[in-house]
């Protein structure tokens, strides 16, 4: 009997929960463990009503009577309640008792106390940072998605809900590939399931396409979610709609490369475009040519019939003079009347012939007078190691040689060509 006793007290002095036994729920016995998880030195408990470690009567008859309730139908009962530690701070607890003898309830029951505290704590922060994540990401604007890596849809937010117009139900579990042209879906696809630990970032933009098949541009940030191995779970992204933002830009770089009136690359633009082709032409050997024509007595259209008939003139002197050149010819209004076309594998000979059919092109619009809209035209080939200033001379003087010799003309420097109406 002392034996059985003493290896009864050891369990209790070394078990890892806190340990007693009540009966009537009056404390008869706990262990050290329990009296360090209550606060409450072993001679405050014995004795004492297990009331005082509750925070209410409430909870105290219920954990009384739910305990009981499930001995009686299975011989153990467990539950979760709040404990009030002797300092006044609450700590949950699991709560498990059984009968000391399944025979005579009088006898008491057994229970152990499992803490729990710092579980119930984590489970409440992880909860609440789960709350605070899905009400930002249902609340915004921006778009939010996640895939697996072969692309499937794990979530969307709202906003990529309505944006889309479509609804959870036909998004969750479809490729989100569908969603973007043929023609940029494997770009778009390889850029995102690009990501893993290694390359965790990217942003792209590229088109979709809603459901209205209206065509959009989405600008992306891509980033990997890793498990806890740092293998790759999922991808998420946040989308912006930039359509308008690219409209935009596009329409600033046009206006700062073209001419507003005519509609033709600025001065600005041929001098940055003719840099590289010149180096192109250089290493490559490649042909190149300049065309620069005027308009021959355009000032007496300003003087007699006002500056409004010459920009109309200039207008469509530049439509004309446009629609016959090569997507890779360089279109610029040069200054004033003057208009110079750099002409990228070509060859003086050629230019010449281009040159004689834009002034043929130009007879067909009618001038201010009645008479046709003339110009005259100079023709210079890229010469090898010639500086740049030197070509636009040349091409210069080839054009006002062109003056001289009666206007309506063209003036290469190509084989002594001049050609002549």
């Amino acid at each position: 009997m002392h034996a059985s006793e003493a290896w009864l007290q050891s369990i209790l002095r070394v078990a890892p929960v806190g340990i007693g036994v009540t009966r009537n729920r009056v404390v008869l016995e706990v262990n050290d463990t329990l009296c360090r998880l209550t606060g409450y030195p072993r001679e405050d408990l014995i004795g004492r009503n297990a009331r005082l470690l509750y925070f209410s009567d409430e909870d105290y008859e219920w954990v009384g009577r739910e305990k009981y309730r499930q001995i009686a139908e299975r011989g153990t009962g467990t539950v979760e309640v709040r404990w009030r530690r002797r300092d006044g701070a609450a700590i949950v607890v699991i709560l498990s008792s059984t009968l000391l003898d399944a025979a005579n309830p009088a006898q008491g029951i057994t229970f152990t106390a499992l803490d729990i505290t710092e579980r119930k704590q984590a489970e409440e922060r992880l909860r609440l940072s789960e709350a605070r994540y899905r009400a930002i990401v249902e609340g915004q604007t921006d778009l939010v998605c996640r895939c697996l890596p072969d692309g499937t849809l794990t979530f969307v937010n709202p906003a990529y809900c309505r944006y889309f117009g479509s609804s959870p139900d036909k998004l969750l579990g479809a490729n989100f590939a569908s969603l973007i042209p043929e023609t940029d879906r494997a770009d778009a696809m390889a850029r995102v399931l690009g990501r893993d630990t290694a390359h965790p970032l990217d942003s792209q933009e590229h088109p979709v396409v809603r459901a209205d098949g209206e065509l959009r541009w989405v600008q992306w940030r891509n980033q990997t979610i890793l498990d806890t191995t740092n293998g790759l779970m999922e991808i998420q992204s946040v989308g912006r709609d930039v359509t308008e933002q690219r409209a935009m830009e596009a329409e600033l770089r046009r206006l700062a490369t073209t001419d507003p009136l005519t509609g033709a690359f600025n001065r600005r633009h041929l001098l940055t475009v003719l840099e590289s082709e010149i180096e192109r032409a250089r290493r490559h050997g490649r042909s190149l040519a300049l065309i620069l024509f005027d308009l021959d007595h355009f000032k007496q259209i300003n003087d007699t019939r006002g500056h409004d008939q010459g920009d109309r003139v200039l207008q469509a002197v530049a439509a004309q003079v446009r629609g016959r050149l090569r997507r890779s010819d360089v279109f610029t209004r040069w200054g004033g009347e003057e208009f110079l076309i750099l002409a990228p594998e070509t060859t003086g000979a050629d230019a010449v012939a281009l040159a004689e059919t834009l002034r043929a092109a130009l007879r067909e619009l009618p001038g201010s007078d009645g008479g046709p809209v003339t110009a005259s035209f100079g023709v210079a080939a890229y010469r090898p190691k010639e500086t740049l200033d030197r070509w636009l001379k040349r091409v210069d003087e080839r054009m006002y040689a062109s003056k001289r010799q009666g206007r309506d003309r063209v003036s290469g420097d190509e084989s002594g060509v001049d050609a002549s109406p």
